[in-house]
């Protein structure tokens, strides 16, 4: 077991801190690309021409308009939105 080490009655000096060595030192430049990114094709993605675009939208569109009124059509069936309309009693007596 190592002895006992009292510790530095004055308080450490700071030469050595590394936040004030961050602000002194420079600035990089960004480095040139890796010619590995370069040379692979799946990083050079094609930017869809603005006619697909639109297409893309429409059928966003579309779809929403069919869910909606596929869902209006079980609305319907299960008299949802039926409050204000007078329903029609049936005789059960037959």
């Amino acid at each position: 077991m190592t002895g006992y080490e009292a510790l530095p009655s004055e308080p450490a000096s700071f030469t050595e801190d590394i936040e004030e060595e961050a602000l002194m030192r420079p600035r990089y430049q960004r480095m040139a690309p890796l010619p590995a990114y370069d040379s692979d094709h799946r990083f050079k993605m094609v930017t869809p021409s603005p006619l697909t675009r639109a297409a893309l939208l429409f059928l966003i569109v579309f779809l929403f308009w069919w869910a909606v009124n596929l869902r209006k059509g079980v609305w319907i069936a299960s008299g949802m939105g039926m409050e204000n309309q007078e329903i029609e009693e049936v005789d059960l007596s037959y």
